[in-house]
C-alpha cells in the first residue's frame, strides 16, 4: 500500500519546509494505513477463535474506530498542517 506523492515537478517548486513536511505527512499517513491493513487481517484470522464473539470483537471493534477515527481526522486536517 503506498501513500499518494506529490508531482515532482510541483514538489521541486515548493519551499524546502513545504517538502520536508510533505515528506512527514506521507509517513504518517504509510503508517496509520498499514497499521489499519494489518490489525483488519488480525481480526480476521481470531474471527474463529471461540470466544470472540464475547470478548474479544468489541475491543477489536473499538480499536479500529479509534484508529480510523484518527486516520479521518488526519485527512481533514492535512491542508491545515
Amino acid at each position: 500500500m503506498g501513500t499518494p506523492r506529490c508531482n515532482r515537478e510541483i514538489l521541486s517548486k515548493l519551499p524546502r519546509q513545504s517538502q520536508t513536511r510533505d515528506t512527514q505527512l506521507q509517513e504518517i499517513q504509510k503508517s496509520l494505513a498499514l497499521g489499519l491493513t494489518t490489525f483488519a487481517s488480525l481480526v480476521e484470522k481470531i474471527c474463529t477463535l471461540d470466544n470472540f464473539m464475547s470478548e474479544l470483537r468489541p475491543l477489536c471493534c473499538d480499536s479500529m474506530s479509534l484508529i480510523g477515527n484518527a486516520f479521518n481526522k488526519y485527512l481533514l486536517n492535512v491542508d491545515s498542517l
